[in-house]
């Protein structure tokens, strides 16, 4: 087990984003950055900032910015980081983050289809590693709308953690597959390999077995859950195995509850939830939407565990996307995220069978057509 110093938790984006910024400016090796969104916000710039001072130190920089997620990005953004003498390249690149003298020859038949494909495969992750000592894993993407001392009441509610020691030296691995994917990163991707190098303590999915292995343990705690199942998940829409374990557990008496966001980032995603709300209240789950804000943190809770990180319960994270999650191990931290959770109930409203079958046929109709297409949301 983690001792508190080992594992520490981040309810609030001013605080994660504070002590990773603090991390960066005390970074002496190297700092590795990979996140599915980095917008050239005030947050975004500010890290540019620390990370060319860090730089200048003598400290590598590599930031790794997934092609889809930082679609506003173009080739020219990238060179501008380039020249402040950071490392940077995109997971799955678009036509535009390319080197323009190859964009023209990008575009035959052949690599528009791979090119397709390869959008459609992303890396979902947001990790920060500085040195070989400290990880900052979560769902906090290089956003202003995680700070509210910048979006104020608009700010997100996200969850991260930061941990420490040798145990993450399995990130930096995956770090760099991904870092270096042009080369046979599918026949990487494909091969066999132990589901976390013997840590269980943070699940990845580089390969098709780790998949098999992180969802079949996602079954495994829900199965296995005698009192309580907690979730918070801002893109729910569980594979039809999933339901169905969920629905068997509130049979057996265990109280499962979901916090979803009531403003979403995403209508399409939000109207495929909605689709499946109707028949989750009739097993027994109890859905709240959380009002404040956008809730975008990734939590389940079952009985005395708990996973964080950037996996959603659809099958985007489950099927195609790079995940990473931890397992959160120390008492205190246990207890704090259960009070984050019974808070952000407070802050919600339940969503009621009678009322909910009273919304418009417009809205049910939008709701069977993103449904329909829930794979690729």
């Amino acid at each position: 087990m983690l001792t508190w110093k080992e594992e520490i938790i981040f309810n609030d984006g001013d605080e994660f984003f504070s002590s990773l910024l603090s991390s960066i400016q005390s970074a002496q090796k190297t700092i590795k950055i990979e996140t599915y969104i980095f917008e050239q916000d005030e947050l975004g710039h500010r890290f540019i900032d620390y990370l060319q001072e860090a730089a200048r130190r003598g400290v590598e920089v590599k930031l790794l910015l997934d092609g889809a997620g930082c679609s506003e990005w173009d080739y020219d953004d990238a060179e501008k980081i380039r020249l402040k003498n950071l490392e940077i390249q995109f997971f799955h690149p678009l036509p535009w983050q390319r080197k323009h003298s190859r964009l023209w020859t990008y575009l035959n038949i052949t690599k528009v289809i791979r090119g397709f494909s390869l959008l459609n495969h992303r890396n979902h992750r947001k990790v920060f590693l500085i040195d070989e000592e400290l990880a900052y894993v979560g769902s906090m993407n290089v956003t202003a709308k995680h700070l509210k001392s910048i979006s104020q009441n608009k700010s997100w509610r996200d969850t991260g953690v930061l941990i420490k020691g040798d145990k993450i030296k399995v990130l930096h691995e995956s770090f760099q597959e991904a870092w270096n994917f042009y080369n046979n990163y599918i026949l990487r991707y494909l091969r066999k390999k132990k589901a976390t190098s013997g840590l269980p303590l943070l699940l990845l999915n580089r390969t098709i077995r780790q998949r098999r292995t992180t969802y079949r343990g996602l079954l495994q705690r829900l199965i296995h859950s005698k009192n309580k199942i907690y979730i918070t998940n801002p893109y729910f829409i569980p594979t039809t195995k999933l339901r169905k374990v969920l629905s068997n557990a509130v049979k057996r008496g265990v109280e499962v509850i979901a916090i979803f966001p009531n403003k979403s980032d995403f209508f399409g995603v939000k109207y495929a939830m909605q689709g499946i709300y109707s028949s989750l209240i009739k097993s027994g789950i109890q859905i709240f939407e959380y009002q404040p804000s956008m809730i975008h943190a990734k939590v389940l809770i079952t009985d005395h565990h708990v996973l964080i990180g950037s996996s959603n319960m659809n099958s985007r994270s489950l099927l195609l996307d790079l995940e990473v999650d931890v397992e959160i191990t120390h008492p205190d931290n246990l207890q704090k995220i259960n009070e984050q959770f019974l808070e952000d109930l407070k802050q919600s409203k339940q969503i009621q069978l009678s009322e909910w079958n009273q919304r418009s046929i417009l809205d049910k109709s939008m709701e069977k057509i993103f449904f329909w297409f829930r794979w690729v949301l």
